[in-house]
């Protein structure tokens, strides 16, 4: 068999498949054998993971108690874990229901009507041929295209999370109405001759909107859904001009376990093996991606795990060991819009190598 090497770049990503071409034919088709990726963090899933609700957008200070009450914290909740796995959403903020729908700024079909933050639902009863220009991000009105759950999306409704089947364009607006033992938030389709709506994001949007955090900027592509974890080889590394630093300073860890990718055996027991540790949290093994336990882990935030013991990955201590007081950092991950990002030289590599066959 005569070996190959193919290089793709789909939607940016960068894929490497090796393997080799068959001989029992003439057609000597490829038998790919191995899939690497290849990222930087730059190189973060854009428009297609969103929370609901976030805590700044749960009502203004003016807003009744009893409203701000009932908004589910979506995006506070989901840095909680219990041993590494997600704690669902309280039971009376659980989604109970929910619907999508996006807008694109050239349609010339869909359902007429407006879609705003959720601080701004007072404003759901205006007409929507009189909603302000001036929302400034809070607001989007237009014509408006339902989602398909299953085909179009998925929905988890314990932790409060949307997941695109196809990313939402910058030119594009994402709503949604959805209710909650606590309250609807939105009007479902069923019961008004417009959409009224809460705005996930709107059409081109700016980290001074309201919205900017309910997009996630911390789930990262490996390629290809994960059948067997043990044939995935997770490699985290820092560059460092020339050279690829491959543990913390100071440590003997890798990178993948510093980052709480490999903790544990296979059966449990304390102590990385080399191998992404079998939590869902970290792997979406239908989907083929890799989440980071922190929210903004270029630039840590922070998680707790379990609730109430907060836990943030030290790159301060980094700094200091290695006298590298700005190559751990990458701030403008979460803070610029993703046509920005090529601006910045990337600091970190992620390599994910899966073995098709043995």
């Amino acid at each position: 068999m005569n070996r190959f090497c193919a290089i793709l770049i789909v939607a940016g990503f960068l894929f490497i498949l090796t393997g080799c071409e068959s001989d029992t034919d003439d057609t000597n088709t490829p038998v790919p054998s191995v899939i690497r990726v290849q990222l930087s963090e730059k190189d973060f899933i854009k428009g297609q993971y969103f929370w609901l609700t976030d805590t700044d957008s749960s009502g203004q200070p003016g807003d009744p108690p009893e409203f701000r009450k009932s908004v589910p914290n979506c995006r506070e909740n989901y840095q909680l874990f219990s041993h590494r796995m997600h704690v669902a959403l309280p039971l009376e903020s659980r989604i109970i229901g929910a619907e999508f729908w996006t807008k694109s700024s050239d349609a010339d079909s869909g359902t007429p009507g407006l879609a705003v933050n959720l601080q701004y639902t007072r404003y759901l009863n205006w007409s929507w041929e009189d909603f302000p220009e001036w929302m400034f991000g809070g607001g989007d009105k237009g014509l408006w295209r339902r989602l398909q759950p299953d085909t179009d999306y998925v929905l988890d409704t314990y932790l409060g999370v949307v997941r695109l089947k196809r990313p939402v364009l910058e030119s594009e607006a994402f709503a949604c109405a959805f209710a909650s033992a606590s309250g609807m938030f939105g009007i479902f389709a069923e019961l008004t001759d417009t959409v009224r709506l809460i705005l996930l994001k709107p059409t081109n949007s700016d980290p001074e909107y309201d919205t900017w955090n309910l997009m996630f900027r911390h789930v990262y592509p490996l390629g290809i859904p994960i059948a067997d974890l043990s044939k995935l080889t997770l490699t985290i590394s820092r560059l460092t001009g020339s050279l690829q630093e491959m543990c913390p300073p100071g440590m003997t860890m890798s990178y993948a376990t510093y980052f709480r990718f490999d903790l544990e055996q296979p059966d449990g027991t304390a102590g990385p093996d080399g191998i992404v540790d079998n939590y869902s949290s970290l792997i979406s093994r239908d989907f083929g991606e890799m989440h980071f336990l922190d929210l903004s882990p270029f630039d840590p935030s922070g998680f707790e795990d379990p609730p109430g013991t907060p836990h943030l990955w030290d790159f301060t201590l980094l700094e200091q060991t290695s006298g590298d007081l700005e190559g751990f950092r990458a701030p403008y991950l979460y803070t610029e819009p993703a046509y920005e990002l090529s601006g910045h030289a990337a600091k970190w590599q992620i390599m994910a190598e899966y073995q098709l066959e043995d």
